[in-house]
């Protein structure tokens, strides 16, 4: 084909000595030189060339050549230098002190063949180096920059960590004081690959970091300790993955998508109080009993498996509700809201009051305490649910303009003092099965109303006239309301508030019914 052109300049390159098919480069030389050789016994002046891509390959070609007798030959070597990022786990800095105010890399230097661009024109030429140019930096050099990263903060084990997932994935890492970023290079695939990775390194290293709530000192009941706990972190001390009311969702978007909610088994301490809490609010006399309790008949719940919920965002509604109560409380005329069962005893209530203390405020123990404001009527109540809802709960609460029209106290959102009372809405009346699921959540139930009387309240009635409806600005209404069905001589106590952010699902119990 050559000679029919007139062309006798040839370059062949080294097939097969890849690692594809791993021939062995010095038996493709010997054949590439002794085919070459021929052709040009034939008579004309032949120009051929190698085009060999690995350094140990080169070489065996050059020798191979050198040890030919009776041609001409010339080498060209690779003249072109480029950086790539390696671990820093050999690096001075990284065990030492770090004086400088350069990102925490370091390099080696390696060869790469020079790209040679041939074209009709010098413009021509520019124009495709610069398509060239492009094309490398979008395939090869996919920049992506983690944002908002306290880097003088990891640890020396995790950023070995973090350097160790960019040289799996051959991606250039760099972490910068000075910006506060980690900057990722590399082709878009394992640039992603490494984001996910290092993101999970950074999420774990915000958790063992996390700063907890500092010890309120004050005496309890003034001022001072109110102001403290007013001021304090807006999630609870014990939460492994939220604290201070940032997640590591945000401290690393940009490059993972998520939610603000985790879901997790509780620890072996708390797991056991959940449990006591569960079996001493039982009562297996009660089962059965009641409407909602169609087809129930077992004699106990034994509890599988106790989760916590971490939901940033209804939490911080929660809360914020929490501190707008508390501070209510400190400057309104009625002070701090009753205890229930300080409430006088009356006629038309006297079937709550003498029931005394919320049943899961006797029986909690103080590691269920630490984050609850009794002063508010701030407790946990138990609130059965089917398995189709819990997800929906985890992740948007429970929102009360969704409840039932059923309700005997209007539609809100129910809680229960008693485990066998929330058992009853775990599945469907008429298909009753042996697991069943329930919510440990948080009420604050502030002032409340006390009432043997159904009624579908819309909000807690007035404070002065009673109502719901109550128009006049100048009345308080009441957080709450407390009833029991007086034909029932009043089996279980229900609680009701009417606000979304007056409740947090915090806790999730499954279970099974025995006999």
């Amino acid at each position: 084909m050559c000679e029919l052109y007139g062309d006798h300049d040839i370059a062949f390159p080294s097939l097969g000595v890849g690692h594809l098919l791993g021939y062995p480069a010095d038996r493709v030389a010997d054949v590439l030189i002794k085919e070459s050789i021929s052709m040009a016994e034939q008579g004309n002046k032949w120009k051929i060339s190698f085009a060999v891509y690995e350094n140990k390959n080169f070489k065996i070609f050059k020798q191979r050549l050198s040890q030919t007798p009776g041609i001409g030959r010339s080498y060209s070597t690779p003249d072109l230098k480029m950086n790539l990022p390696t671990t820093p786990m050999t690096g001075q800095r990284l065990g030492g002190q770090d004086r400088g105010r350069r990102p925490d890399t370091t390099h080696q230097t390696i060869c790469v063949p020079k790209i040679e661009i041939y074209a009709i024109s010098k413009e021509e030429g520019l124009s495709r180096r610069s398509e060239l140019s492009l094309m490398i930096k979008e395939k090869y050099l996919h920049e992506h920059i983690i944002k908002d990263i306290k880097t003088g903060e990891l640890s020396k084990e995790d950023k070995k960590r973090v350097y160790a997932v960019g040289q799996k994935h051959g991606v250039f890492v760099s972490l910068d004081k000075d910006k506060h970023c980690i900057v990722l290079k590399g082709t878009p695939n394992s640039v992603s690959k490494t984001a996910t990775e290092i993101g999970s390194i950074l999420s774990s290293a915000s958790s063992a970091v996390s700063p907890r709530r500092k010890e309120n000192r004050h005496q309890r009941g003034t001022s001072s300790y109110w102001k403290h706990l007013l001021e304090e972190n807006p999630v609870p001390e014990y939460w492994k993955f939220f604290q201070n009311g940032k997640s590591f969702f945000e401290i690393v978007r940009g490059f993972i998508k998520g939610s603000t909610e985790k879901r997790y088994e509780v620890d072996p301490k708390t797991f056991k109080a959940i449990c006591k809490l569960v079996e001493d609010t039982f009562n297996p006399s009660l089962v059965g009993q009641g409407a909602d309790a169609r087809n129930l008949n077992h004699k106990r719940l034994r509890v599988k498996k106790v989760e916590i919920i971490e939901n940033l965002d209804l939490f911080k509604i929660y809360n914020i509700k929490r501190c707008e109560m508390l501070k209510n409380s400190l400057n309104d005329k009625r002070s701090f809201p009753r205890k229930l069962e300080k409430i006088p005893r009356c006629e038309g209530i006297q079937n709550i009051t003498s029931k005394g203390e919320i049943m899961t405020e006797k029986n909690n123990s103080k590691r269920l305490m630490k984050d609850i404001i009794p002063e508010l009527n701030e407790v946990y109540l138990f609130h059965g649910t089917k398995k189709d809802y819990v997800a929906n709960i985890i992740s948007k609460g429970v929102d009360p303009k969704l409840g039932s029209d059923e309700g005997m106290f209007g539609r809100g959102v129910y809680g229960c003092e008693s485990s066998t009372k929330a058992d009853q809405y775990a599945d469907d009346k008429d298909k009753r099965g042996t697991e069943g699921r329930m919510f440990l959540m948080r009420f604050l139930l502030g002032h409340m109303y006390l009432t043997e009387k159904p009624n579908k309240y819309k909000l807690p009635p007035c404070y002065h006239c009673r109502r719901d409806c109550c128009t006049n600005q100048s009345h308080q209404p009441y957080d709450s309301v407390v009833g029991v069905k007086q034909q029932s001589g009043g089996l279980f106590r229900e609680f009701v508030v009417y606000e979304k952010n007056q409740c947090y699902p915090e806790y999730l119990i499954t279970y099974t019914r025995e006999n």
